[in-house]
């Protein structure tokens, strides 16, 4: 029974075996097939595709499963870019239907001499069935980024305020914060108040991200370095700062900070205070298995470390419990 791609074929061409110069000509092909008329021509994000793509169905030997997990990123970002382009899916299906006739094409070329007519039919099945798994993951991104581009700034802002104050599913948190203004590249700085709402400063900051409550922003990291000088009626945590992309990991650390102070859980008297400063109390108070696997591990490196007991001579612990008493001599002078 054939393995259907999900596990390499030993009967296949090993890497080794495989021409890069080979290689070289199909990628060529496959990006110019894939770019036909495109006025810039396959462009750099194109051409990285589909050589990593390439790559990876070599590499794993035709285990599908295995190649695609290294090269979706990519094809989400190419399904991502497609649809700041065009309004609909066409020329990203029309794509994937001349690289799969250019990939069908060149496969003989490629490995055609390395292995039998049966097994060539073999990982020419395994290729179609790659190509639609790329494809399916382009599509995918495609669709989410034409929704997103579908809302209106009111939604877009509503759903960025959900993943990153609620803790909704962060996919895309970095294309949501481009359309409302922040650079991919650009840090943040999680800010959380502690009692009550945070001072109209920060509230009424053009540059900010405010939550429905008034308690929590996403502040530029700029804004950030600035808050420890501000002087603050009540107290707030700072979170790290992190690319738009990371930040909800930052704001639901600085959340759990502030929430430790606000159940007196813990105490620190400054009204400004840095998430990183209360790590070990946000490790052992804020997560009782966390820190339950913590206090295990410890402990098994230290049994690990004591020195093992020379075991009994052979008869003499059944002789000596038989007695009620220790099975050494300094066993007795402890008692």
């Amino acid at each position: 029974m054939r393995h259907l791609g999900l596990t390499s074929d030993a009967s296949y061409p090993t890497p080794a075996s495989v021409s890069r110069d080979r290689l070289s000509i199909l990628r060529t092909q496959v990006a110019r097939s894939v770019a036909d008329g495109a006025p810039d021509g396959p462009g750099e994000l194109i051409g990285e595709a589909v050589r990593a793509s390439i790559e990876a169905f070599v590499a794993a030997r035709a285990n599908v499963c295995e190649a695609v997990t290294q090269v979706a990123p990519l094809l989400d970002k190419i399904g991502c870019r497609e649809a700041h382009r065009h309004p609909d899916a066409t020329r990203l299906h029309q794509s994937f239907k001349t690289a799969n006739v250019a990939v069908q094409r060149g496969l003989v070329s490629v490995v055609g001499d390395l292995i039998t007519h049966d097994v060539l039919m073999d990982l020419r099945q395994d290729l179609m069935s790659y190509l639609a798994q790329l494809h399916k993951i382009a599509v995918a991104g495609y669709t989410r980024t034409a929704r997103l581009l579908a809302l209106t700034p009111d939604d877009r802002l509503a759903e960025l305020r959900a993943i990153v104050f609620k803790g909704a599913s962060p996919r895309d948190v970095d294309q949501l914060g481009t359309t409302i203004g922040f650079n991919p590249g650009q840090r943040v700085t999680p800010i959380i108040s502690v009692h009550s709402e945070l001072p109209e400063l920060i509230r009424k900051n053009p540059q900010a991200l405010i939550d429905d409550t008034g308690m929590m922003a996403l502040l530029t990291e700029e804004w950030g370095s600035r808050l420890p000088a501000m002087g603050f009626e009540g107290q707030v945590v700072l979170g790290p700062s992190s690319t738009i992309a990371k930040c909800y990991e930052g704001v639901a650390l600085a959340r759990n900070a502030a929430a430790l102070l606000r159940d007196a859980t813990v105490f620190d008297a400054r009204n400004v205070v840095p998430s990183v400063d209360l790590l070990g109390e946000l490790l052992v108070r804020g997560n009782r298995l966390l820190a339950e696997l913590l206090i295990d591990k410890h402990l098994v490196g230290l049994e690990a470390l004591a020195a093992p007991r020379p075991p009994a001579p052979a008869g003499m612990g059944v002789g000596n419990r038989g007695r009620g008493g220790p099975s050494n001599p300094h066993a007795r002078q402890l008692g």
